[in-house]
């Protein structure tokens, strides 16, 4: 991305948000763990999109408007990396305690800002 603008980084975040959040609601519907139901291929890449998306905020010329979407992607980065590294261990270990697992509940990641 050449240039990126509050508005367009913003709304890539609420979009991977949205999916986030749906693929959630998705697994409690199924009676699975996001982790489980997600699988590690599709959060990895909802991984690297966010990634993605913390390094264009870079280019955001106001520090205000940099500063607010980093403080949301940065907390929403975290949880699905960890429920990333839930799938992983649930593909390596299906009959694996509960209490092994980052986030063996779902929270809906809101809007921060």
């Amino acid at each position: 991305m050449a240039t990126s603008t509050y508005a367009e980084v913003w709304r890539r975040y609420e979009r991977l948000r949205m999916d986030y959040n749906s693929l959630a609601e998705a697994a409690c519907d199924d009676g699975s763990t996001l982790a489980q139901f997600a699988g590690s291929a599709r959060l990895s890449k909802m991984v690297e999109k966010i990634d993605k998306l913390f390094d264009d905020c870079s280019l955001l010329t106001n520090e205000d408007d940099r500063r607010g979407v980093q403080s949301a992607v940065l907390p929403f980065l975290y949880n699905v990396e960890q429920t990333l590294s839930d799938a992983y261990l649930f593909e390596c270990d299906d009959a694996a305690p509960l209490e092994d697992y980052n986030n063996p509940t779902f929270t809906p990641i809101t809007m921060s800002i």
